[in-house]
């Protein structure tokens, strides 16, 4: 494993136990939406990158990635259950790549929704955390259909 992959496992990693502490993400956003760029793991079918949307845990990280890369966009927060059950869900639906903690020289995580999902679950039941969701009757009753549909996909 090289140490890039070494560093945005860590990353990965971070932004998880982060934004699951703190129940908060961070996005950048203009009137277009969220930041985003091209990907540097993922492919569409054509060979195109695939596009990523670029999430944060801290508000100072967004704010640096703002200043840097897209100075029109405005920091806002985002409460991790809307995360969840609507961002994750979108992303994958509309089949693009999650960025997480991306740095001024653009270095993160790369993750497909559905993963950053699971990982978030089982992160809020490592922390004993439970989160209340609009569409879903419980945090594991959610889980079980995101990994029915990860099962599925396989």
């Amino acid at each position: 494993m090289s140490n890039n992959t070494i560093d945005q496992d860590v990353t990965y990693r971070k932004f998880i136990a982060d934004v699951v502490k703190t129940e908060t993400v961070w996005v950048l956003e203009d009137d277009e939406g969220c930041a985003n760029i091209d990907s540097n793991s993922y492919e569409t079918e054509t060979g195109e990158p695939e596009i990523v949307l670029c999430y944060w845990s801290d508000e100072k990280l967004a704010r640096a990635c703002s200043k840097e890369h897209w100075p029109d966009h405005k920091v806002d927060e985002i409460p991790l259950s809307d995360f969840i059950e609507n961002w994750c869900v979108g992303m994958q639906s509309d089949g693009v790549i999650a960025g997480t903690d991306f740095d001024c020289e653009l270095l993160g995580a790369e993750a497909h929704p559905l993963d950053l999902l699971l990982e978030l679950f089982k992160e809020l039941r490592k922390s004993d955390k439970e989160m209340n969701f609009e569409h879903y009757p419980s945090q594991d009753a959610f889980e079980q259909i995101a990994l029915g549909i990860k099962t599925e996909s396989v």
